[in-house]
Formats: C-alpha cells, structure tokens, sequence
C-alpha cells in the first residue's frame, strides 16, 4: 500500500495521512483534476454506477448510501452498503469476496455460496 500511497504522493505533490497499515491520500486531487471539483466528481461516481449490469434497486441502494467524508483533510469515498438476504448478479454472474480479492463464484460452489444467504 506505501508504494500506491507514495506514487500519488509524488504525482499530485500531497502527503498521505497514515492510519494504522493504510495510507490515506484522498481522492481531492483527482476529482479537481478530472471533474474540476468534489461535487462534479461525485455527480460522476452516480452516473458511473447507473449503467452498471445490476438490478436497478441495489443501483438505488448504493446511490443513496454513497458519501464523501473528510477525513483530517482528506475528502474520502465511502459506501455504506448493508448485506441483503439473497445474493446479487452482477453481469449474470456471482461474486465472493475472498480476502482482498473478488472472485466469480463457480457453479460447484453455488450450494456452498447459497447457504450463506439462508
């Protein structure tokens, strides 16, 4: 994460806030870059969401729980998104997160995946 951390640190000329092993830089840099400012950029973060191959009411959901805090200077995306009862396609697929990762759930590991949800 400090190699990330520091690229940014030198392409924007900025120092990251370090919060136990992450080192927060922020998004305020690319969103004055891109959009021109915060609010343009979060406009573009709903926008980006709304073509997405998911159900219309998870889009809702996410839309409504999305924010941008500021946190000891630096402006940070957060998705405050609850867990529902039953599992979500996306582009007619399943998705698991494993660790870090985020990985296509097989079909010999859909009972296994299924049981989660009951």
């Amino acid at each position: 994460m400090r190699n990330d951390a520091s690229k940014i640190e030198n392409l924007y000329n900025i120092i990251s806030n370090k919060y136990q092993n992450f080192h927060i830089t922020g998004i305020g840099h690319e969103a004055t870059r891109f959009t021109g400012n915060i609010d343009s950029f979060f406009r573009l973060l709903i926008q980006k969401i709304q073509p997405q191959p998911i159900d219309q009411a998870v889009k809702d959901n996410i839309g409504r729980n999305i924010k941008i805090v500021n946190y000891y200077g630096k402006d940070v995306v957060v998705f405050c998104i609850k867990a529902g009862t039953s599992p979500v396609m996306y582009d007619n697929r399943y998705y698991q997160r494993i660790g870090a990762s985020v990985e296509e759930v097989k079909p010999e590991g859909f009972l296994e995946f299924f049981r989660r949800f009951t």
